[in-house]
């Protein structure tokens, strides 16, 4: 059976298109994440295997770490100690959770680790998005 590329980049991917984060008492930002040209590439040439999307998920997942991780560390340059101290023991705590979330548990074959993949790309990609957001406001009230 071969499945649309759109429907599998939506099945890959659906909570990726606009999330919501509230980063004050009153304030909800939305943000739009979208994905690398080298994953759209990638998943084209997938031909639908289960296998090949989902190294392209890991592949997209490795660029939104790199992004995350920048943003972690300019948090750390920029928070005070305890705020940074808090972030990073929520840090370490949503790194099990979307582990654990996203625990491909073997059953399920290639359609599980697709799915894993999707999952973990779809949780990194948001919180990066969580912490750049966080960053540029922190760098805003630096400069105030």
């Amino acid at each position: 059976m071969r499945i649309p590329m759109s429907a599998l980049l939506a099945l890959t991917l659906a909570s990726l298109p606009a999330q919501a984060q509230r980063i004050g008492p009153d304030q909800d930002v939305e943000f739009n994440i979208t994905t690398s040209k080298a994953y759209d590439t990638c998943m084209e040439a997938s031909g639908g295997r289960d296998f090949d999307m989902a190294g392209c998920s890991m592949a997209e997942t490795r660029r939104w770490d790199a992004r995350l991780n920048a943003a972690y560390s300019k948090l750390r340059n920029l928070l005070p100690k305890n705020d940074f101290a808090a972030l990073q023991a929520f840090q370490r705590l949503w790194m099990s959770d979307r582990d654990a979330t996203c625990r491909d548990d073997g059953r399920s074959g290639t359609s599980g680790s697709l799915a894993a993949a999707g999952c973990v790309l779809r949780m990194t990609a948001v919180r990066t998005a969580e912490l750049e957001m966080r960053a540029a406001a922190a760098e805003e009230r630096r400069r105030d």
